[in-house]
């Protein structure tokens, strides 16, 4: 199986150990030859295809100079960062309510909403820290000056 970060895994049970290790190497050593190492390589770092594209669009927007664009592309993987570790931390992926009373409707949709709101809010900070690099927000720009 392929874990979270990306590393393969065998797992075997049995009662005798000398087979369970033999039969677990020899899955292993099956699979070795059918992974595709830079897949997993890519995903150990948590960047997928989709991701490499949308971090090659940002690095050649024309708008910016390239200073510019080397701090908007380190803020959104940032700000991607941080919206995953928020995900991984404060929304479940599965919601078990052990009760005898059918369960309300906020209690069924907060995951949901926290989801939508955490990729609103990192979307709209994004567009707020390219408006500023790009100069097209003026009067936050001098607000912003006038307070540091």
């Amino acid at each position: 199986m392929l874990n979270a970060n990306g590393a393969n895994e065998v797992q075997v049970q049995g009662i005798q150990e000398s087979w369970v290790v033999g039969k677990a190497e020899s899955i292993a050593a099956y699979l070795r030859h059918r992974e595709k190492p830079l897949a997993t390589t890519f995903r150990r770092f948590g960047l997928t295809l989709p991701g490499l594209l949308v971090l090659a669009i940002l690095v050649f927007l024309p708008e910016l100079t390239l200073e510019r664009r080397v701090i908007f592309v380190a803020f959104v993987v940032g700000a991607s960062w941080v919206i995953g570790r928020l995900h991984a931390r404060y929304i479940p992926n599965a919601l078990v309510l052990p009760a005898t009373d059918k369960p309300g409707a906020v209690s069924r949709v907060w995951p949901q909403m926290l989801s939508w709101l955490l990729a609103v809010t990192g979307m709209l900070v994004s567009a707020i820290v390219y408006g500023l690099l790009k100069g097209e927000l003026p009067l936050l720009t001098q607000w912003l000056s006038a307070v540091f």
